[in-house]
């Protein structure tokens, strides 16, 4: 989350009418504050987090739902939630223009939640703002929704 926080604590207003540098509060002595404001919101009106039982309501109701895997192959193979997508981390940018020009609600996993939220992280970022982290990982998903998955 600091690498998201540090891109934006250091972008400037892009109205060249002032040099003023967003911070938590937005643009500070910004003449176009409540348009960034905006922008900020809309990056960030989805939470983050999406805890295992919201992921299961979502997959029962047969919502359309992207379901994006970050682990390495051989994680993978080892197990996976039914329907994923595999896309190992290192690889991620050179899938940008794709995941950008989805608009499905993807929604990220690895093991334990730490390498996926990173992943969010860096999508938001880049302008992707239609994703989330499966909190707790395929870990937590095998603990708490499906114990049929196994767990390593």
């Amino acid at each position: 989350m600091r690498a998201y926080l540090r891109i934006i604590t250091t972008t400037h207003c892009r109205q060249g009418s002032c040099d003023a540098e967003v911070g938590a509060r937005g643009f500070q002595n910004c003449r176009d504050d409540a348009g960034w404001r905006a922008k900020l919101r809309s990056v960030n009106d989805l939470s983050i987090e999406m805890a295992p039982a919201e992921l299961k309501t979502l997959l029962d109701a047969q919502q359309p739902v992207r379901l994006i895997d970050v682990r390495e192959p051989e994680e993978h193979a080892i197990c996976r939630i039914e329907g994923a997508e595999l896309i190992p981390m290192g690889t991620i940018p050179a899938h940008l223009d794709d995941l950008k020009r989805d608009e499905l609600l993807m929604v990220v996993y690895c093991h334990h939640g730490m390498r996926s939220r990173r992943v969010v992280d860096w999508l938001r970022a880049q302008g992707v703002a239609n994703c989330r982290n499966l909190s707790g990982g395929i870990d937590l998903w095998s603990a708490a929704v499906d114990p049929a998955v196994p767990r390593y």
